[in-house]
């Protein structure tokens, strides 16, 4: 996952566009966003400290919405667009995540 951050992040500033910036978001709201909100809703569930609780809410969030803003910002993205890919990119997470957290199973 690390490599592969390291990857689209590398083509968004080197070769600046709209799909650079929509790939990124799209991983990004898949790898942190999501992850994130698993492991929060995980500990509200649990009602106890999950691991990965505390990188999620230092770590991931920050970065997720300060890489977020900025393409919101330079106008590489647009709000609505922004709002479809993080849909898209978190969704196979958050069902993943869901049927952790409420079913005890998982997608694989």
């Amino acid at each position: 996952a690390l490599v592969i951050t390291i990857i689209v992040t590398i083509i968004e500033l080197a070769a600046p566009s709209f799909a650079s910036a929509a790939f990124l978001i799209l991983w990004l709201s898949f790898l942190m966003l999501a992850n994130a909100i698993f492991h929060i809703t995980g500990a509200l569930v649990d009602w106890r400290y999950m691991p990965g609780l505390v990188t999620a809410i230092v770590l991931y969030l920050p970065y997720y919405f300060l890489v977020l803003g900025k393409l919101l910002q330079k106008g590489r993205l647009k709000l609505l667009p922004a709002i479809v890919l993080i849909f898209l990119g978190s969704v196979p997470m958050v069902i993943h995540s869901y049927l952790i957290l409420f079913r005890g199973s998982r997608l694989f």
